[in-house]
C-alpha cells in the first residue's frame, strides 16, 4: 500500500464527494495520515461584502454536520470562497497534499462539461484517487 502523509478531500455536499469522504477517512485513519477536508464556495454566490463571513459559517456548520455524520474523526477543515480549480490548487500547495480523494459524476471523454475534478488531475503533481457514479 502507498504511504500517503496528507490527504486532502474537497467536498461540495453530493453523495460522491460524501462518498470519497468516508474513503479517504477510512484510509487517512489506517495509515496515520493527516486529512485535510475543504469546501469551496462560488464567489458569484455571494453577493455583498458582509455575507462573507455569514456563507462561510453557515458552509462550516453544514461541513461539521457532515464530518459527524460520516463519523470522520479530527480533520482539518479549510471552507473558502474562490474559484475551485485556483482555491484547491493553494491548498493543495500549501499544505504539501500527497493525495487527493475526489468524487465525480462525469467520467465520460466525450462529456462536453469536463469536470473540476478532471481539470485538477490534469495539472496537480500529488496524486489523485477519483471515485465516480
Amino acid at each position: 500500500m502507498l504511504s500517503y502523509k496528507k490527504i486532502l478531500v474537497p467536498v461540495d455536499f453530493t453523495k460522491i464527494s460524501t462518498s470519497a469522504l468516508a474513503k479517504a477517512a477510512r484510509h487517512s485513519e489506517a495509515s496515520d495520515s493527516r486529512l485535510f477536508v475543504a469546501h469551496i464556495i462560488d464567489p458569484t454566490t455571494v453577493s455583498t461584502e458582509h455575507a462573507v463571513e455569514s456563507v462561510k459559517q453557515s458552509a462550516l456548520q453544514k461541513l461539521d454536520n457532515l464530518l459527524d455524520e460520516a463519523e470522520v474523526g479530527y480533520c482539518e477543515k479549510e471552507v473558502e470562497i474562490g474559484e475551485t480549480i485556483p482555491t484547491l490548487l493553494q491548498i493543495i500547495n500549501n499544505n504539501e497534499i500527497d493525495l487527493v480523494v475526489m468524487g465525480t459524476q462525469h467520467f465520460n471523454s466525450l462529456d462536453e462539461k469536463i469536470s473540476v475534478t478532471r481539470k485538477l488531475g490534469e495539472i496537480i503533481e500529488c496524486d489523485i484517487l477519483v471515485l465516480h457514479k
